[in-house]
């Protein structure tokens, strides 16, 4: 279901005493990728450490939303993935530059989604951050599933989480140009919050009352590749 997706994403980030690792593709800056963000920022400032890994296609569409998360808290990191041309975002102009120089860099994209708390419980699947994914969307919504995942499995998708962010194609986003120009220029903007419509019921049902109740799984193995090009 949906909507109780996103709820036990923002349960979980709740919960967090430790850590949080968000790897996605799409992360966009409507009412439910607000709503995580503003949480994320919110489990950071109570001392939990927050790593966030976007893509730079499809992530954060406002350098002053980047701009404004990269001095947020000490706790809160933000990488992006494989950026080219040294920006963390592409305006349409600079899109066609890029495909005209740099398409192989350009295509190499991280599609990968986790979202992990404390190295104890992990969610993977297809759904990325953005209203479409939750049934929120004012048009039209995709049809999505996740795992959510407990046990040693989780070791494993640390693991590949840490491999993500290691890379040299993951570069802190307040070290890219248009990040940093804008922090020279301007300081740090405060960080953006809105309130968000509230479109689910307030808690997602139990496992005996969804469609789909918890299982365990004999045999779980975890795959993810980095590209091998530097930026």
């Amino acid at each position: 279901d949906a909507p109780d997706a996103l709820l036990v994403r923002i349960h979980l980030i709740r919960s967090a005493q430790r850590s949080i690792d968000l790897q996605t593709y799409i992360f966009d800056e409507d009412d439910s990728a607000q709503l995580v963000l503003d949480e994320l920022q919110a489990a950071a400032f109570r001392g939990v450490k927050v790593r966030v890994l976007i893509d730079q296609l499809a992530a954060l569409r406002e350098v002053e939303t980047l701009a404004g998360l990269t001095a947020m808290h000490a706790n809160f990191e933000l990488r992006v993935y494989n950026p080219v041309l040294d920006r963390a975002r592409l305006a349409l102009p600079m899109y066609a530059v890029a495909a005209a120089c740099c398409w192989r860099q350009l295509n190499s994209r991280m599609h990968n989604k986790l979202l992990l708390v404390d190295g104890e419980v992990g969610i993977t699947g297809g759904r990325n951050y953005q209203d479409d994914y939750y049934d929120w969307g004012a048009g039209y919504n995709f049809r999505d599933r996740d795992l959510l995942i407990a046990g040693p499995v989780v070791h494993d998708m640390t693991t590949h989480f840490d491999a993500f962010w290691d890379s040299p194609l993951s570069v802190r986003a307040e070290r890219l140009g248009d990040v940093a120009r804008l922090l020279r220029a301007h300081g740090a903007p405060p960080p953006r919050r809105r309130p968000c419509a509230t479109r689910s019921s307030g808690k997602p049902r139990s496992p005996s009352g969804s469609r789909r109740s918890a299982r365990p799984l004999a045999a779980t193995t975890i795959v993810s590749a980095i590209s091998k090009r530097s930026p």
